[in-house]
Formats: C-alpha cells, sequence, structure tokens
C-alpha cells in the first residue's frame, strides 16, 4: 500500500491526496514486489534497502546512497502484530519527498500527519565522513 501525503499551507498539517507531488510524505506499508520496483525506479532509491525496511527484525543503521539518506528504526508494535512486540521501520530522505516504509501501519504514522513539521537534525563524526545519529523532531499539532 502506498499512500501520498502533503500540507495544504504552511501551518497546516498533513493531508492525504491521490499522487505524487514534490516535497510530500509517502507512507508505504507492507509493499508488494511491484511497488518496490516503482518506488525504485521513480525516487532512485536502492530496492535492497527498501526490502531490508519491510523486515521486521532489521537492525538500526543509517545508510547513505546516491544522494538518499535511510535510517532504520525500531519501534514498540503496539498490538499490530500478536507475534511481535517491535518492529523495524525504513525513514528516507531522498531529493523530492520523504518515504516512510514497514511491514506494519505502525502507530507513529498515524501522529505524522498531525505534525506541523518535522525537523531531522543530523550528528556528523568527528571525521565528517559519517553520520553518528539523528534526531526526528516533530513539532505537534
Amino acid at each position: 500500500m502506498i499512500e501520498y501525503y502533503k500540507k495544504a499551507g504552511k501551518d497546516e498539517i498533513l493531508l492525504k491526496i491521490g499522487k505524487f507531488s514534490k516535497d510530500c510524505w509517502i507512507k508505504c506499508i507492507n509493499l508488494n514486489e511491484d511497488e518496490l520496483k516503482l518506488l525504485s525506479k521513480k525516487f532512485n532509491l536502492d530496492k535492497e534497502l527498501l526490502k531490508d525496511g519491510l523486515d521486521i527484525y532489521e537492525t538500526p543503521r543509517i545508510v547513505e546512497e546516491d544522494s538518499n539518506l535511510y535510517f532504520f528504526f525500531r519501534v514498540p508494535l503496539n498490538g499490530s502484530s500478536k507475534d511481535e512486540s517491535t518492529s523495524s521501520f525504513l525513514f528516507i530522505i531522498s531529493e523530492n519527498c520523504f518515504l516512510t516504509i514497514s511491514k506494519f501501519n505502525l502507530e507513529i504514522f498515524d501522529r505524522i500527519p498531525r505534525f506541523k513539521s518535522i525537523e531531522v537534525i543530523l550528528f556528523a563524526s568527528e571525521d565528517s565522513l559519517s553520520l553518528k545519529y539523528v534526531i526526528v523532531a516533530p513539532t505537534p499539532e
């Protein structure tokens, strides 16, 4: 499932839209092979990293590839699965949009449209060649 969201105005919340638009959020849940191919081609994303985003056991990490940043996180499921208590999800910052990819529709995804903004703060290592950690700081409604 692929859904697109975008702000209507500067201080507005994200609204669901019918198709891709520059600077939108692309919410991806339990993608099939055709959807993986579409995202990979349309946004120049690494297909194998997209598949890793669907792996509920994926280890948290940060990958930079072809001017895209891939952030793998672990979060509580809160009832999304009877068998697992946590799952991973992938947050991608791309040139024209940002994407979230997960096997499950996580609770955090339901909260994102209510944020007025999301600030991503990156901290580089001392040699400035690699990312050390990231803080994602949402501004609530």
